[in-house]
């Protein structure tokens, strides 16, 4: 497998702090024999540590200048409109300047990776793109003609999660990867109603390490609460924080803590919010920690007594927090969206409609003493790594997905429909 490059696309890992995932997978990407080259489309400040023999690239960085030099010159060709006439784009100056952008990055990146790939066959090497994203740039891709995997999560599935409410090239993307591998059955639903061939469609769960944790366990009159995410909109952190409020209010006799980890643009607003709305009630506690470290986090959920984790998104794919909360023992609460159901299972925890209505909130939280045991904690902890082992995900991942690319024929891209001119 030494002769095989392994060209992993990413939207800025290793730099940054984002796409945490790819920490725990890489070393399995490198046990199973590949070469693994990483290719970020964007920078950020910061560069994490790799294993031994992981090299990065930065070919597919555009400076600002080249954002709007290659917008300008292949933004508006026959693929724009080709989606515009489609009737697929929302009429707003977003989701243009969204499609513009996704059309000139195909084209560059297009040339860009295909000279990478004549570079490794004059090595004498094979190369495979997996792409963390299904983005522009897994189209370009599949242009190069070279076997392709995407991964998908949430806004790359998920309309809703994108400010536009559109996803560049949905329709046209669908049938160019070889094989697109979602995080959730919810999200390959999705992606095979988008136009993805069921036969190229494999629902892959992420993982994370297995820890070891104490199991500390709130009081029987504590309610401890955590949520762990970007203080963006579509977390709905000030719902969140109304609800525990209103907990609070409803059952003077518990002792209410709220732990936020994570920061984000809405965090400022959250923390005024918390502190005209939550300050004055006697029985609540609240705590923002900010951004943290995935390791920080970690030994946070590891060593603190919490009652549950919460996510009260409107929409989401299958968020890493409440992996990493059931690998700690911690039971999670959830709403019915995206791949949530799929992790918010009665012997770990509650489901909350999709609104997250008050009456629904206060009975999932009332109904968390039943976890407040050894035995319980214990369980959920077995089920974490029943089903969200780094190890076994990431495995069964290079066994079943990537490694039949590298001596199965790839799937040619489809003629002219791949050349964005």
């Amino acid at each position: 497998m030494q002769n095989t490059t392994l060209f992993l696309v990413t939207h800025r890992f290793p730099y940054g702090e984002g796409e945490t995932f790819l920490q725990d997978e890489i070393p399995y990407l490198l046990e199973a024999g590949f070469r693994v080259s990483i290719l970020p489309v964007s920078r950020a400040s910061g560069r994490r540590a790799l294993p031994a023999g992981v090299e990065v690239s930065d070919a597919l960085v555009l400076t600002p200048r080249q954002k709007c030099a290659y917008m300008l010159r292949y933004g508006l060709g026959r693929l724009f409109w080709q989606e515009v006439l489609s009737g697929a784009v929302p009429f707003n100056a977003r989701a243009l300047a969204r499609l513009a952008y996704a059309c000139a990055t195909v084209r560059v990146h297009k040339e860009r990776l295909r000279a990478m790939l004549t570079a490794e066959e004059n090595a004498g090497r094979k190369g495979v793109f997996y792409t963390y994203w299904f983005t522009p740039t897994t189209c370009a891709c599949a242009g190069s003609h070279a076997p392709v995997v995407t991964r998908a999560h949430g806004n790359d599935i998920f309309p809703e999660q994108n400010a536009s409410g559109y996803i560049p090239l949905c329709r046209w993307r669908a049938t160019l990867p070889d094989m697109v591998v979602p995080c959730s059955r919810q999200g390959a639903a999705t992606l095979e109603a988008q136009g993805v061939p069921p036969q190229r469609l494999a629902v892959s769960y992420l993982g994370v390490p297995e820890a070891e944790p104490q199991l500390r366990i709130p009081s029987p009159n504590e309610r401890i609460l955590l949520s762990c995410s970007s203080a963006v909109a579509i977390k709905r952190l000030d719902l969140l924080a109304e609800r525990v409020r209103q907990y609070a209010l409803a059952r003077p006799e518990c002792a209410c803590v709220w732990h936020h980890v994570g920061g984000g643009e809405l965090l400022a607003p959250l923390a005024e919010y918390c502190k005209n709305h939550l300050q004055g009630v006697a029985n609540l506690q609240y705590v923002l920690h900010g951004q943290m470290p995935v390791d920080a986090v970690r030994a946070f959920m590891n060593t603190t007594a919490v009652d549950a984790l919460v996510n009260v998104s409107a929409s989401e794919g299958v968020p890493v927090s409440m992996m990493e909360a059931l690998h700690a023992g911690i039971p999670i609460i959830g709403t019915a969206v995206g791949g949530i159901a799929e992790l918010v299972t009665p012997d770990v925890g509650m489901l909350l409609p999709a609104d997250a209505n008050a009456e629904a909130f206060n009975a999932a939280v009332d109904a968390l003493p039943r976890f407040k045991s050894p035995a319980a904690r214990a369980a959920i902890v077995q089920a974490g790594r029943q089903r969200f082992s780094s190890a076994n995900n990431y495995r069964n991942f290079c066994s079943q997905v990537l490694l039949p690319l590298v001596v199965a024929p790839p799937l040619l891209c489809p003629g002219d429909n791949c050349d964005p001119r």
